[in-house]
């Protein structure tokens, strides 16, 4: 008919959009000027999504409508970073030195003098660790351990003999001569100056 209209059908074909959330990861880095127990986060992380967009063609004439090839959009995610200290365990035990002592006759009694000065030795214990960057898990390793021997402290003590001298005075001795005035004396022998006094050593 001349003034007949077409229908007119509305057909639906907004896109189809479908996200797919994505899950981070954690990877963990040791850090080993931190103490075992320091745990921190230094890059969070952030989910990532896949979206999927699927399209829809129509024909007008019959008003099929057809599926297009869905497009994929990929938003990767980021990785959660956690620093684990590993820092070493060192623990640290002193060995006191000794002192000897060695005797000198050459210096007089009571004199000392300190021939090698003492040196404290040590015992260093040290304990690494190991650790894991899947599960963030510390592992201590066996501890090793390096000593150092002291130093003994030498010591020289005067042993010199003490000498004391004591002065014996001479005697005199008279000897009765009748051949002689009354109140006359001789010298009969004079002590020598090297005889004139004895002496006695004390040791």
């Amino acid at each position: 008919h001349a003034d007949k209209k077409d229908d007119i059908y509305v057909v639906g074909t907004k896109p189809k959009v479908v996200e797919t959330p994505i899950p981070y990861t954690t990877r963990y880095v040791e850090d080993n000027t931190k103490d075992k127990d320091y745990r921190e986060t230094t890059q969070a992380g952030v989910k990532g999504k896949e979206t999927t967009t699927t399209t829809y063609t129509m024909n007008p004439t019959d008003g099929t409508v057809t599926e297009n090839t869905p497009t994929v959009v990929r938003e990767e995610p980021t990785e959660e970073i956690i620093t684990v200290g590993t820092k070493p365990k060192v623990v640290e035990t002193p060995i006191p030195f000794e002192t000897t002592y060695e005797r000198d006759d050459s210096v007089p009694e009571g004199t000392e003098e300190e021939v090698t000065a003492g040196k404290n030795g040590e015992t260093v214990k040290t304990t690494t660790y190991e650790l894991n960057p899947t599960t963030g898990e510390v592992t201590a390793n066996e501890p090793t351990s390096v000593t150092t021997d002291p130093v003994t402290r030498v010591v020289k003590k005067g042993t010199q003999p003490k000498v004391e001298k004591t002065p014996i005075p001479f005697e005199t001795t008279y000897k009765r001569d009748d051949s002689v005035p009354e109140g006359t004396e001789e010298l009969v022998m004079r002590m020598t100056t090297q005889f004139q006094k004895g002496k006695r050593e004390k040791l």
